[in-house]
Order: C-alpha cells, then structure tokens, then sequence
C-alpha cells in the first residue's frame, strides 16, 4: 500500500532546475514511501571495545556475503541494515537481515538455522584470498554494486577480527 504525504508551502521567487526564473508560487514536497513485508533476522552480538560503524557495516556485509556464498542464495534477495536504540551512543548496535524478495523467499529462515556456518563461511570471506589489505575491502570480499555507500568504511580486516573474536 504507497504511502504519499503532500506538504504545500508558499515560497517566494526562484529558479528552476536549468536556472530560469519560476513563475510557480507554490512548492509541492511529497513523501513517498511503501510497506513491505518480508521475513527479518534481528542479530544482537557481543560488543568489541573501541568498536564503531565501521566494525559494524563490515560484519554486516561479511556475514550477508557468507550467507549467500554457503548458502546459495542470490546476494540480491538478502540484504541487511545497522541498527541502534536511541541515538546510538555507546550501544552495540543490531544487524538486521532481511529477505529483499516481497513476503519472504524463506532466505532469512535458513541463515537462522544455519547461523554457525554462515559465520565460518563469512570468516573464510574475510580471511585476505581475495587479495586486498585488511584496511580496505573489495569486490572479492564484502563490496558489491548495493553497498556502494560504505565503500569507504567496510574493511575486511575489522570483520575477521571480530569473527575470530566470537569464534573463540
């Protein structure tokens, strides 16, 4: 069901997007948005001092990548967010995985009950065969045309770190 917000302002004269003058007087700013339901995996996991977005984002897609590697599921239909109570400050944060397909395509489902060899595949992910620095990432092991955003914060090293950490 879309969900649409309309919001009139009167704003005075301006010009339009090639930079002639408008003669419109009214600004229409909508807000669109749409419900989708899907199955969701909510992971809370042990805090690493010193810890910070950039941990968290790197496991995320390290764990997405295991899932879909072990797995065999289209790295398209999962994906994955960070997520923090309140305003964040100092909370270890949830990753939250969730079928890209409407409804669920039961993905989520199966990375839950196989969530220990998710993580090893994840660390087998990390674990520098893809040839890149432990400061970085690459299309080898957590970067893909979805998660462009955070190229400059995923590092593969971060990840096989905390892996390693909660496989002890």
């Amino acid at each position: 069901v879309p969900l649409v917000e309309y919001k009139n302002k009167k704003i005075t004269k301006h010009n339009d997007r090639i930079g002639r003058t408008c003669s419109n007087t009214y600004l229409h700013t909508v807000h669109l948005g749409y419900d989708f339901i899907t199955d969701v995996l909510e992971l809370r996991l042990p805090p690493l001092p010193g810890s910070d977005n950039s941990l968290w984002y790197s496991l995320l897609y390290a764990l997405l990548e295991g899932a879909s590697m072990k797995l065999g599921i289209d790295r398209s239909e999962i994906n994955g967010s960070v997520s923090y109570d309140n305003a964040g400050i100092g909370l270890t944060p949830r990753l939250i995985l969730f079928d890209e397909v409407p409804g669920g395509a039961g993905h989520v489902k199966k990375i839950s009950q196989n969530i220990e060899d998710v993580i090893m595949a994840a660390r087998r992910k990390v674990s520098g065969i893809c040839g890149c620095g432990e400061e970085t990432s690459c299309y080898g092991c957590l970067r893909n045309y979805s998660n462009q955003l955070y190229h400059d914060i995923v590092k593969r090293g971060l990840a096989m770190e905390y892996l390693d950490y909660i496989m002890d």
